[in-house]
């Protein structure tokens, strides 16, 4: 047995050794979990930037419809905000559901900065989005159709046209088949023809090969790191996971490789060199898809045609997301609503 004394000269444990213990299990858990977060870092930020703006940001009211081509494809379109319309016009790679949050579509406030002041119209086109896929015929003409049929369901008389991309050819062919209903035109990062665009910068067509891999292996990262890399080549991990997820979403490698193979024979320069509405032609000068010497031989196509340059800009960016150009395009678009000003 023994004694109060020996008890009594036996060290007691110090509290400040079983704090430093508890601290020193916090620490470690949390070590373990930044490992963790910094490991998938990168998927993390891609969902966050997926999944933040519906959350995060209140919500832009959007209705979405339906349209039927004279040959018989249904395609989606979509409007926000109140005012003149503004008819969007790309026509691939699209998503109205999906773009609605996504930073493809609204990294910068986008579509909310243009419904302030108009009614905006986008479209999926055929093969695409929430349209009709399984779609074979992806010509000029039936892109046409696409914008015609969505004009048609909405009622519109009059309307400003804003094309980028794949779709300037669309809007230059509308505009030319129906210069009544178009009051000012808008050509971003876009081109006469894809081999005239080539020609102009004196290169081969960038997409070479690109459409042959998407019809095979669309569903492999790989395939879609290729689009991104001509796309967005500055772009950071996060954003070239994001633009790889809404490449899978948007359409089929069938429909992508359908719409490459069309646009290398479509050439709209006739077209265009009759055309008598104001029209404003953007490049950015990083632009690997469309280079300023494309976008300089459309702009002097287009009687009258103005010509800006937006430094620094790739291509997604001197499409539709450079701030400066949403200024731009809005000063453009607002002169026309002037009294008196030409139509």
């Amino acid at each position: 047995m023994r004694s109060p004394i020996a008890e009594a000269a036996e060290p007691a444990k110090a509290p400040g050794r079983r704090s430093r213990t508890r601290w020193a299990s916090v620490l470690a858990v949390l070590l373990l979990a930044a490992s963790v977060v910094f490991a998938n870092r990168v998927a993390i930020g891609t969902w966050l930037a997926l999944n933040a703006p519906r959350v995060l940001s209140h919500p832009l009211e959007q209705r979405i419809g339906f349209a039927t081509t004279s040959d018989g494809v249904r395609i989606a379109y979509a409007t926000t905000g109140q005012g003149p319309p503004l008819v969007f016009v790309l026509g691939w790679l699209t998503h109205l559901q999906e773009g609605l949050g996504s930073p493809l579509y609204d990294a910068v406030g986008l579509l909310r900065w243009y419904s302030r002041d108009h009614l905006v119209v986008r479209y999926d086109g055929r093969g695409f989005g929430l349209s009709d896929r399984n779609i074979a015929d992806f010509s000029l003409d039936a892109r046409v159709r696409d914008l015609e049929a969505v004009v048609r369901a909405l009622g519109l008389e009059h309307f400003a046209l804003y094309a980028y991309s794949g779709g300037g050819p669309t809007a230059v062919a509308y505009t030319d088949r129906h210069p009544e209903q178009v009051t000012r035109l808008v050509l971003a990062a876009t081109f006469l023809g894809r081999a005239a665009a080539d020609e102009a910068a004196g290169r081969n067509n960038p997409f070479s090969g690109l459409g042959a891999l998407a019809r095979t292996d669309w569903e492999l990262p790989a395939a879609r790191a290729a689009f991104v890399e001509l796309l967005a080549s500055e772009a950071g991990e996060v954003e070239r996971h994001v633009l790889m997820h809404f490449l899978r979403i948007a359409g089929e490698g069938s429909a992508v490789a359908g719409f490459i193979e069309s646009t290398a024979q479509i050439d709209v320069s006739e077209q265009a060199r009759r055309i008598r509405i104001p029209t404003l032609v953007v490049a950015g000068n990083l632009d690997l898809v469309v280079p300023v010497e494309s976008s300089r031989a459309l702009a002097a196509a287009i009687p009258g045609a103005r010509f800006e340059i937006l430094e620094g800009a790739n291509h997604i960016e001197a499409s539709v997301l450079d701030p400066r150009l949403m200024r731009l395009v809005s000063a453009f678009l607002a002169e026309g609503e002037v009294p008196g000003s030409p139509r």
